[in-house]
């Protein structure tokens, strides 16, 4: 009895020692578990891995397209592709996020060398895809960016020409019988006061570096970061070039003394470096009234601020709000832009414009931003080269009018 008693308990301590044992192992697998998903996570955030932006056949044809325009050039129309097109560009998008991580064609297979070779834009770079170019576009479109007020063309060439006309032909034509009822008219030239105007792109370079460590380390999106910085430098760029470009190595600015648009001075009973409301009136109705229509003013934050301070001859404000969109202000019954690099209301400063910026003034686009991944110029860095072309220029300068405090 005593010795089956004692197999007992040795049987007993043996389970015991099994069930302990199980429980340590049972808990290094789950740690194993728990690390292995960890580091799961963090390769599905870092960017170029396979569950970045979906690859849908709507956004890959989107990229199809914009490189049909670029290469076709203005005039291009939208087109429809095949099923293998848009496979090859759904691999090129997926490509994309593991060029810009790497620099380096080699780390890619074959079917991803050759689909992001379809858009390569020669030796500037690849076509950045065109979920990260709409961030540029609906920049572009933003109320208080210049840049999308004025009037946008994108063209094929190193330059683009205007035919410019100025000559109203009223002296084409005469009354029948006002001198001689016999006589025949004097034959006009049609050919008199027309000239041409040339708009020439110019290049836009930005330099953009990231070392290999945080490049290995990063669990954020980083080409669309790295693009996202790209296009915010060209939007402010381009629209600075807009406001007060000098025309040298840049688009001529709206602001430039030379871009000969009228200016026009407040009167003589305003205060000295201030603004009424009769100036802005006078203003406003000293552009062409065919321009009127489209007609929008421009101005900077503080400018705005101090017009919500007036009123007009019947004690009613000048400036009510847009009841189509809330967060723009109507001025005489045109919107208002606010664009930074407007001066302020001080003397001899032309702080607010008014016109039809669309027909004043053109902005051409030649080459849309792209990326140039370089991994051996800068050592433990890799370089982002961003490449762009814009010009622009004043077309019609008496399509709008700058307002002049004495």
């Amino acid at each position: 009895m005593g010795i089956e008693l004692n197999d007992l308990v040795s049987e007993i301590r043996a389970a015991r020692d099994d069930v302990a044992s199980g429980d340590a192992e049972r808990d290094r697998t789950l740690k194993q578990i728990r690390s292995d998903v960890d580091r799961l996570s963090l390769k599905v955030n870092r960017p170029g891995h396979a569950s970045g932006p979906a690859n849908t056949a709507d956004s890959a044809s989107d990229y199809l397209q914009l490189r049909h325009q670029l290469k076709a050039g203005p005039q291009a129309q939208p087109i429809a592709f095949g099923p293998q097109e848009i496979d090859q560009a759904s691999i090129a998008r997926k490509a994309f996020a593991s060029y810009v991580r790497s620099g380096d064609f080699a780390r890619m297979v074959e079917p991803e060398k050759k689909a992001l070779t379809e858009f390569s834009m020669g030796n500037i770079g690849i076509l950045i895809p065109p979920e990260i170019s709409d961030q540029i576009l609906s920049c572009l479109v933003d109320p208080g960016d210049l840049t999308g007020t004025v009037n946008n063309l994108t063209i094929s060439s190193a330059a683009v020409q205007f035919m410019v006309d100025s000559v109203d032909g009223t002296e084409l034509f005469g009354w029948a019988c006002e001198a001689d009822c016999q006589g025949a008219p004097s034959a006009a030239d049609i050919t008199k006061g027309l000239g041409q105007l040339e708009l020439k792109p110019e290049e836009l370079r930005g330099l953009i570096c990231a070392s290999r460590s945080f490049l290995d380390d990063v669990a954020i999106n980083i080409e669309n970061w790295i693009a996202q910085k790209g296009q915010q430098g060209v939007r402010r760029i381009a629209s600075r070039a807009i406001a007060v470009g000098t025309g040298v190595g840049m688009p001529m600015g709206i602001l430039n003394p030379a871009s000969g648009i009228p200016i026009c001075d407040t009167s003589a009973n305003t205060a000295a470096g201030t603004i009424a409301w009769q100036d802005l009136l006078a203003l406003m109705f000293e552009v062409p009234i065919q321009y009127h229509a489209n007609g929008s003013w421009v101005m900077n934050q503080r400018t705005l601020g101090q017009l919500f301070g007036i009123s007009d001859a019947n004690n009613r404000p000048i400036l009510i709000q847009d009841l189509q969109n809330p967060v723009r202000w109507m001025l005489f019954g045109h919107p208002v832009v606010v664009n930074q690099f407007w001066p302020d209301v001080v003397p001899g400063a032309t702080p607010v414009a008014f016109g039809d910026w669309k027909e004043t003034y053109m902005l051409v686009n030649r080459r849309a931003l792209t990326l140039l991944p370089d991994p051996y110029s800068a050592g433990w860095c890799v370089l982002y080269r961003l490449y762009a072309r814009l010009g622009g220029g004043i077309i019609c300068p008496n399509a709008a009018r700058l307002l002049r405090t004495t």
